[in-house]
């Protein structure tokens, strides 16, 4: 018989005391931004405030949490064994469907290659057929005394056998298979001249800020570049 783990009594919700005041956090989330000295100036008081008003919550609420904390601790060990024992049995499990899938993705992918090889084959086999009948056909015709055209107009439109039927890639349970159409730049000079003469889109254009950045630590002296634009920007960072 399984065993199941006792449900952990009921914990009750914690007590709290009189919160600090955030009425200055309240402020400082509706301010606008900065454009004149005493807005600075402001923004810095309510920063320096803000930082003591942190010290203050930590204060009220920290030993709350600890203290949740640890009387959550049974109830947290009891969950974690529980995943931990079910981690056991279906991460394996998971593992192997991941990893049959990949086999099975890869070999439908070669059977759906081999399959359109074959069709095209098949196909070629079946035109060179045809065609071989139609001639046989006008020649016949001629042979009969019909007019060279007309026996080849005959001919072409005489019935021919229909091409074979496309084969069905393999299926697997639990599996399927879409067709989609993918794009990939096979030569970035003339894919970027196709942007500039307007044949495909600009927003297929996208460009790395990080390289960007690079660019401008070393081009900053340099002559411009068309279509760049380097500049010396200063950010604010706290301490």
């Amino acid at each position: 018989m399984p065993t199941r783990t006792k449900t952990p009594a009921k914990i009750q919700p914690p007590v709290f005391p009189d919160p600090p005041n955030i009425d200055l956090a309240v402020q400082a989330s509706r301010m606008q931004p900065i454009k004149t000295a005493a807005g600075a100036q402001r923004a810095s008081d309510m920063l320096e405030g803000l930082a003591a008003l942190k010290i203050e919550v930590g204060k009220v609420f920290d030993p709350i949490v600890d203290d949740t904390h640890a009387t959550k601790s049974a109830a947290t060990k009891a969950w974690q064994t529980a995943k931990a024992k079910r981690a056991q049995f279906l991460d394996p499990v998971a593992t192997a469907i991941q990893k049959l899938r990949g086999y099975a993705a890869g070999w439908i992918a070669a059977e759906q290659r081999r399959i359109r090889i074959e069709q095209a084959e098949a196909e070629r086999i079946q035109r060179e057929t045809n065609e071989a009948e139609a001639k046989r056909l006008a020649e016949e015709l001629e042979g009969q005394g019909v007019a060279a055209e007309e026996a080849k107009d005959i001919a072409a439109a005489a019935p021919v056998a229909a091409p074979p039927p496309v084969r069905e890639a393999p299926k697997f349970a639990g599996m399927t298979t879409v067709k989609r159409w993918v794009g990939s730049v096979v030569d970035v000079k003339l894919a970027c001249q196709s942007v500039a003469n307007g044949d495909a889109p600009a927003s297929l254009v996208s460009f790395s800020p990080s390289i960007l950045n690079q660019m401008a630590g070393t081009h900053r002296n340099a002559k411009e570049i068309p279509g760049f634009k380097f500049e010396e920007k200063t950010d604010a960072r706290s301490v």
